[in-house]
């Protein structure tokens, strides 16, 4: 299976190619991009967004010395429509993907591989999401290319690498899935390097368990986190690719994407009890609410309901709401202060002035 988009997205104008001086002088000073991503984060859990409370002073920071979009809207609230969204820049009828576990056709052109085509170095730290995880029980002897995200493939070491140029990705670090569910080269590099911590990850092996549900302190290293891993390989790629970019020679586009704070709700110490439950906010809930919106939602809340693989009922997170808020706060500040390393790593190599960057989740968090 191919992913790499045959229209010249440079041909088309989208992408401007380096101007005739440039290109006589063997320079390009066009700018590098940087895109940080989280996964199912709410728009007021930032400090920069005028929440007292959580502590996000890297992400404050860029939006203190840029421009705040602040009536931006998720083209979808859920994962993969959302994603294919951002790298196609259309709308979900356009892409084709209308809900998860519908990949993204390999001949709609990306955003990655326009910037490919006009001479960026394209690279990928995380999660993509842009192919199902699981396999269709009606396929009962899968050819694992085909399966390029599938979590059983990765687990098995079927795969080792995403097929390059990945939707315009020449290289990439992949994670995928949450918590103690991540898959793909994170878990085989903590596997073979750390034996035995992947499972410390799990709500079993707890450092501090929780009432409430899907809510854990994890039992490992903040080090090993997938967070920490993630920055480290955006790390790693402002160290390789960062010296052309200064010298003129290739700009780069960096996706550097974060599961977190997607449910479920866990990080490790001391992010796992950086904020008091007692100390959150209550949702605003209006009398009578659920009787003004379409009957399913009244459905969900009540009795649960199968949405985008979760059954749970509304009630079933209700009394713990302040539990899951204070550790969805940790998992934010977490993925806050390694943000904070990639920036200074920017800064440290001279790329910072001539990068732009930016800050946005795919969706948020009801």
């Amino acid at each position: 299976m191919k992913f790499v988009q045959t229209e010249s997205t440079v041909e088309r104008g989208i992408i401007p190619p380096m101007n005739a001086k440039e290109r006589r002088e063997g320079r390009d000073s066009r700018p590098n991009v940087l895109v940080f991503i989280t996964d199912q984060h709410r728009y007021d859990h930032l400090g920069c967004n005028g929440n007292k409370i959580i502590r996000t002073p890297n992400i404050d920071a860029l939006a203190r010395t840029g421009m705040v979009f602040d009536r931006a809207y998720t083209a979808n609230p859920l994962c993969m429509p959302a994603r294919a969204s951002l790298f196609t820049g259309r709308t979900p009828r356009g892409h084709g993907v209308r809900t998860n576990g519908i990949p993204l056709s390999p001949n709609v052109p990306t955003l990655p591989e326009a910037l490919r085509q006009a001479g960026y170095r394209t690279h990928s730290a995380g999660k993509l999401h842009l192919h199902v995880y699981g396999i269709p029980e009606k396929d009962k002897n899968p050819r694992w290319e085909n399966y390029p995200e599938s979590v059983i493939a990765w687990k098995n070491r079927h795969h080792t690498a995403l097929p390059l140029p990945y939707f315009g990705f020449e290289s990439a670090d992949f994670t995928a899935g949450h918590t103690h569910s991540v898959y793909g080269h994170y878990s085989q590099w903590l596997e073979d390097h750390h034996p035995g911590m992947l499972e410390r990850m799990f709500p079993k092996n707890a450092k501090i368990k929780s009432e409430a549900p899907d809510t854990w302190v994890m039992d490992i290293p903040e080090a090993l986190h997938h967070s920490s891993w993630i920055a480290d390989r955006a790390i790693d790629f402002l160290e390789e690719a960062g010296p052309a970019a200064v010298r003129g020679d290739r700009p780069f586009f960096l996706w550097c994407s974060f599961p977190d704070p997607h449910v479920p709700f866990a990080a490790p110490l001391p992010w796992g009890q950086m904020y008091d439950p007692a100390e959150m906010p209550e949702p605003n809930r209006t009398p009578g609410e659920l009787d003004r919106l379409p009957p399913f939602y009244k459905e969900i809340y009540e009795h649960g309901r199968w949405v985008s693989g979760l059954t749970q009922s509304g009630k079933h997170w209700a009394p713990w709401i302040r539990e899951i808020q204070a550790m969805t706060y940790g998992m934010i500040s977490l993925v806050d202060h390694h943000i904070g390393r990639v920036m200074r790593k920017l800064e440290a190599l001279g790329l910072r002035e001539n990068t732009l960057v930016v800050f946005m989740s795919d969706h948020g968090e009801m």
